[in-house]
């Protein structure tokens, strides 16, 4: 029986344009693959989410508080037990590898730099394993996603939406505190965290309003939007800000120009009269408003001292360029005042210096190839990947540590891997190459 996410609107077969769609069918997908998708998802979402927080604790196994290393041990009994993966020929893609290795070896290597890392807070080993974990998800990514690529995709986009949706609604139904100043959060996570999350599903939102017109997507639009603003994280709107007008341009070519513009048209006056009412009659949204990003930052220009930390991260990676400061190094120099850099590029540059760096370059550089091989077949599927990518690297730019870039190496990956010109057949358990007549390309946005 089909696994439906959404609305009823299913996929194309192979020699016609494909779409994504927010109801993709998972009937080719087994139960096992779906369950190893959804586990997949829940673990690289739980982060640092210890059993704590839940009343809970495993005493002097401080991983074993992590819930995150038990949604890997389920995923990988899940591994084991999807026989029919066995029995397949996996695609010999070569950059499917040099991506895999590269980030591998990255994380991998910041773990080792603890052994010239001046770090001495309690909970260095604790982060240090959870990049380790974070490895182990990694390299279990390519075995989940098949066979059935596409499907599956599908539906790990159809979870970012939905956890967006459900962060959204908790985090505005949490909200209590009279401080004009209090930031929207949800399920014990950041602020900063939460408008990922969020952007996430503000981002499905607009890409399933524009590909199919159909109004009820402006409403999760909305309420992600909302939240997102409450959040209060400037360098996470700027981010879906970015990435929407990405997606719009990305989308414009999948459609007939009047066509695209009239709903963008009507979305636009749409979410704008919401937000707006949203402000006139919910006094301590425009409060909140008025005094995080036009008084703070419009008037005072209040940068949260980011400059300040990015020029102490740019002067360590230049006194140590090759091997930095090691992993955690950054914490150390500042005596613990401040935990990260704010910025993954540069914590790589100065934690890991320029081996760190030469590994993340290889690694973009994949993707980069990846990109000018899809970006003219991209359909709608590559246009949401694409546009997640670019929430979650320029949120990075802003705040959080390597951990909390996760979701960003998994994203490159699948699009990596969404190359439609290599598929698996389940059934007989060989690769098929599609012709080029059979790669996706042009579409209208109404399929005709």
């Amino acid at each position: 029986m089909a696994v439906v996410i959404g609305p009823k609107s299913g996929w194309k077969p192979a020699g016609r344009p494909v779409r994504l769609s927010p109801s993709a069918s998972l009937s080719d997908l087994g139960f096992l693959q779906v369950a190893s998708v959804l586990i997949l998802f829940l673990g690289l979402l739980a982060g640092k989410f210890s059993l704590d927080r839940l009343g809970f604790s495993v005493d002097g196994a401080f991983w074993g508080n992590q819930v995150a290393i038990w949604f890997f041990v389920v995923l990988g009994l899940l591994s084991l037990l999807r026989f029919d993966i066995w029995r397949l020929r996996r695609p010999r893609s070569a950059m499917i590898t040099s991506y895999v290795g590269s980030v591998t070896f990255l994380f991998l290597f910041m773990v080792t730099s603890l052994a010239w890392s001046a770090s001495s807070q309690p909970l260095v080993g604790v982060m240090a394993f959870q990049l380790v974990l974070f490895v182990g998800f990694f390299l279990l990514s390519p075995r989940v996603f098949t066979p059935h690529t596409g499907s599956a995709i599908d539906f790990f986009l159809g979870l970012c939406f939905w956890a967006g949706l459900i962060y959204a609604v908790a985090g505005i139904l949490g909200v209590s505190s009279p401080d004009p100043q209090a930031r929207m959060a949800a399920f014990g996570g950041g602020p900063n965290v939460f408008v990922r999350v969020v952007g996430g599903g503000a981002l499905l939102s607009l890409l399933w309003w524009i590909d199919t017109g159909k109004l009820r997507w402006l409403v999760p639009l909305s309420v992600t939007l909302y939240a997102a603003a409450f959040s209060g994280s400037r360098g996470g709107v700027i981010a879906i800000a970015a990435a929407m007008g990405f997606l719009v341009l990305k989308m414009v070519r999948l459609s007939r120009i009047w066509r695209f513009c009239l709903r963008f048209a009507v979305g636009g006056t749409v979410l704008t009269s919401a937000l707006s009412i949203a402000y006139i009659y919910n006094d301590r949204f425009s409060r909140f408003v008025d005094s995080r990003y036009i008084v703070l930052t419009s008037q005072r220009l209040y940068l949260s001292q980011r400059d300040r930390i990015f020029g102490e991260v740019w002067e360590i990676f230049l006194n140590n360029p090759l091997f930095g400061i090691g992993f955690d190094g950054y914490a150390a120099s500042t005596d613990g005042i401040r935990a990260y850099p704010h910025n993954f590029i540069l914590q790589l540059a100065a934690e890991g210096g320029m081996i760190a760096l030469f590994s993340f370059l290889l690694a973009a550089s994949v993707f980069l190839v990846s990109f000018m091989i899809q970006h003219k077949s991209a359909g709608t599927r590559e246009c949401a990947l694409l546009s997640l990518t670019v929430l979650y690297f320029v949120a990075s730019l802003a705040s959080g540590s390597i951990y909390d870039s996760r979701f960003f190496w998994s994203l490159v990956l699948l699009f990596v891997m969404s190359d439609p010109r290599t598929q698996i057949s389940g059934q007989q358990g060989r690769m098929v190459v599609l012709s080029p007549s059979q790669i996706p390309g042009r579409r209208d946005l109404a399929g005709k």
